[in-house]
């Protein structure tokens, strides 16, 4: 019998976008006369080409000038494109991939064909994740809606310089649009509707408060029935794949003179979508029973009332699902002392998790798995920068620190009472801090007017703390339910499977590239980085020995390429 997750059979963007026709879409822009100036839908195939400034190298420059290999969406790009969800990026993005193994929420990002298959939320990939700057740890907030974006920025190859976590495969960095002091009010409300109930709405506001304060509120909210047929009479549901999902964002900018700036932003995600089906194949059951497990050891269940199928677009799992809810907040002070500008950018976010799936594939809960963890973590910058005629130069210091509690269980309930056992299952309940500081610098130095070079390291010292990783096996069908509390785990006392609870280590990375400029729209440039990517700990161990913090990933990349807009 051969189990696949078949959300990996199901169409493709490009396919599912014929059944997946508009009923209709409405774009509504507020006018200027006092409301709103926003730029709707562009012409087909119009302003795809344009020049994206972008901020790869913590100054805005254009994407053709940076010796990077970067692929940049603008908003209006990325309206005109329909992508409305992190996920859609790499679609239309080289060499990027962001596959699910559960939900939405868990994505397994690839640049280049370096990621992770891990699936569990204490374990992050080699592609780091930021919005507005600010790096997001936890896997379960990275499928957040793209909404009201001034651009996102995809850089390729190890980060290890002017970003401080988790970049040896590459970054994407999601920057909001911000509120414009001296601007009118302007923003704009959009709806989709289309097949499976789905429903897209997005908006934002821009508002002025005085002449050296603004204001923007950002809001989406994404629902759909999920696209594949759930015949499990048992589930409740109709459908599986449902997500129903809300994010907004308020954000205040104050100039009290020309030298100060200082940005506020709050954010909040509710996230609710099914885990991806699983269905078994290839099973040899009568005609209208479901593969699945009987108490004589067969593959046929003692039951019928289901009707196998090898449609791929059908499931029988029962009603997998899980839940999200990040609130945070970032503060951004910027100081111009003339010819050097001081930045400090400060975040925090707090994220629940939830998740309740049946990875077995029958119809009936035989074997499942539930997650429940909460993180709480912040980072700090602090950067100078400084420029001359010939040289860009940038030097700071970064903290991030991330605590985690969280369990997993494994339950075994049905598979046993099937062969006359009690239910039973495993539990494992941790507690881990990482803890990291890195100081860094770079310098971008135009040796004449068409050959530069760029030098840049950064040292990190990083700290990963085993608190608690504690094993329970359990005799109880208390946990039946979705996400039970660990009040109902029962009395046997914990084994305390820490073996050598704590890592610290020192690492340096680097960046040095040289590049040309050909032509005013041909770039040359050849680089050699090293990235680093930080301990994890398991998340589902066999042994002891696993809950060891393992040691940092290392990546070396020696890159040449070239940058032009000819065609």
């Amino acid at each position: 019998m051969q189990q696949i997750d078949i959300t990996n059979a199901s169409p493709s963007r490009s396919q599912m976008r014929p059944r997946r026709f508009f009923l209709w879409q409405v774009l509504v822009v507020f006018a200027a006369s006092p409301w709103i100036t926003e730029p709707a839908f562009p012409q087909e195939g119009a302003g795809l080409l344009d020049e994206i400034i972008v901020s790869a190298r913590k100054r805005e420059e254009s994407v053709q000038e940076v010796p990077i290999a970067i692929t940049a969406w603008s908003g209006e790009q990325m309206d005109a494109l329909g992508m409305n969800h992190a996920a859609d990026i790499p679609f239309y993005t080289p060499n990027f991939t962001w596959n699910s193994e559960y939900g939405k929420t868990t994505p397994q990002v690839y640049l280049r064909g370096v990621g992770t298959n891990n699936f569990s939320p204490i374990n992050t990939g080699p592609v780091a994740v930021y919005q507005d700057n600010i790096y997001h740890g936890p896997n379960v907030v990275h499928a957040f809606a793209a909404y009201d974006l001034d651009r996102v920025e995809v850089l390729k190859g190890p980060q290890g310089t002017l970003y401080g976590r988790n970049s040896t495969a590459g970054l994407v960095n999601f920057i909001s649009r911000r509120p414009e002091i001296g601007a009118d009010y302007n923003g704009y409300v959009r709806a989709e509707v289309g097949e499976f109930d789905t429903t897209n709405f997005q908006g934002a506001v821009g508002f002025p408060i005085s002449d050296n304060a603004a204001g923007r509120i950002a809001f989406a909210h994404n629902k759909s029935s999920g696209l594949w047929k759930n015949s499990n009479p048992l589930s409740g549901v109709d459908n599986s794949g449902r997500f129903d999902d809300s994010s907004a964002r308020i954000q205040f900018l104050f100039q009290p003179n020309d030298r100060l700036s200082i940005l506020v932003n709050g954010h909040v995600l509710i996230a609710n979508p099914d885990t991806e089906p699983f269905k078994n194949f290839g099973a040899a059951c009568p005609p209208g029973v479901t593969p699945g497990l009987s108490s004589s050891g067969s593959n046929c269940p003692d039951f019928t009332g289901f009707v196998d199928s090898g449609d791929v677009h059908e499931t029988f799992s029962p009603d997998d699902k899980e839940e999200v809810d990040a609130v945070g907040g970032i503060v951004e002070i910027t100081y111009d002392f003339g010819s050097v500008q001081l930045q400090a950018l400060t975040g925090f976010d707090s994220v629940e998790h939830i998740r309740f799936d049946d990875v077995d594939g029958a119809p009936t809960i035989s074997l499942d798995d539930s997650f429940d963890d909460e993180f709480d973590y912040w980072s700090q910058e602090l950067r100078l920068s400084g420029q001359s005629d010939n040289v860009d130069w940038h030097v700071g210091a970064y903290y991030y620190k991330e605590e985690n509690e969280g369990f997993v269980t494994v339950n075994f309930q049905d598979v046993l009472i099937a062969f006359g056992a009690p239910p039973s299952g495993l539990l494992w309940d941790r507690a881990i801090d990482t803890e990291s500081y890195a100081i860094f610098g770079q310098v971008d130095y135009r040796l004449n007017e068409r050959l530069s070079l760029s030098a840049g390291v950064r040292w990190t010292s990083e700290e990963k703390t085993v608190k608690k990783y504690d094993f329970y096996a359990f005799d109880d069908s208390a946990l039946r339910g979705f996400i039970p509390s660990v009040s109902v785990i029962p009395d046997p006392a914990p084994v305390d499977l820490r073996v050598d609870p704590k890592l610290d280590y020192d690492e340096p990375t680097w960046r040095v590239s040289l590049d040309y400029s050909f032509r005013e729209d041909v770039l040359g440039y050849v680089s050699v980085a090293r990235g680093l990517k930080g301990s994890e700990v398991n998340g589902g161990p066999g042994v002891p020995e696993d809950t060891n913090p393992i040691n940092p990933e290392i990546l070396d990349a020696l890159e040449v390429g070239i940058k032009s807009d000819l065609l």
